[in-house]
């Protein structure tokens, strides 16, 4: 058990001194990864672009300093990343222009917001929910194995499976049917439907009429990580439900 831990850690989080391009997520608290180049990124606490003397002679070339980490610091806009680098925050929804990130949210006024900010918080939260929260806004659950399943348009609930219709599990006031739809949908999987992708950072991007993909980012055409046989043009068209 301990090994899969240990295991699963270390794909989902960079440690320092390794490459951390494709995590984008560093393991020591208060690291954030930074791009040196095309073929580089380290995670540091802070990052200045330039020389960085403490780096080998041999390898003393310039840092662009690009911050690609999938986390945000609580004074920065995480609707995208919806992922927070300080423990104990996760990122809640202000409005369509801001999201934060915060211990806990009330929707509302929030006091402490500078006063020509203090507007409604909708309070929706787009990170990992638990398996009592409604992972609707996110479609990411925090326990693994478990996947974002719709019951209506009110609610949706993480899972490890899910069968349409009515749950004994359900407290009796709300025993209602299950659609059981997917929320959100990983890399592999067409995301035509959910418009929602489950990796922080990716978004649903059109291909044609009989496909869409998770991806970070999307150039209309052919694909070079296709599958030979099917790398016809994507449209790149960006779907959001």
């Amino acid at each position: 058990m301990l090994e899969e831990v240990v295991d699963a850690t270390v794909q989902k989080f960079t440690v320092e001194g390794g490459d951390c391009r494709q995590t984008r997520q560093c393991l020591n608290p208060g690291h954030r990864c930074y791009k040196k180049n095309e073929h580089w990124a380290a995670c540091k606490e802070s990052c200045t672009a330039g020389i960085h003397m403490d780096d080998p002679p041999e390898h003393r070339t310039p840092w662009s300093c690009e911050l690609i980490s999938r986390a945000s610091k609580k004074d920065e806009d995480c609707s995208q990343t919806r992922q927070c680098l300080d423990p104990g925050h996760r990122c809640h929804k202000k409005n369509e222009y801001w999201a934060a990130c915060k211990e806990n949210c009330t929707p509302g006024i929030h006091m402490d917001d500078p006063p020509e900010f203090r507007s409604h918080w909708s309070c929706e939260l787009l990170s990992e929910a638990t398996k009592d929260e409604d992972c609707s806004h996110s479609g990411m659950c925090v326990e693994r194995g478990r996947r974002c399943f719709r019951k209506n348009e009110f609610w949706a609930g993480c899972k490890e499976s899910c069968t349409p219709g009515v749950h004994m599990d359900d407290p009796p006031d709300h025993r209602t049917p299950w659609s059981c739809q997917l929320v959100s949908s990983t890399p592999q999987e067409d995301c035509s439907q959910t418009g929602l992708c489950m990796v922080p950072g990716h978004r649903c991007y059109k291909k044609d009429d009989h496909w869409a993909g998770c991806k970070e980012s999307c150039a209309p055409g052919p694909q070079p990580d296709d599958h030979p046989d099917h790398r016809t043009p994507w449209s790149c068209e960006l779907i959001t439900l």
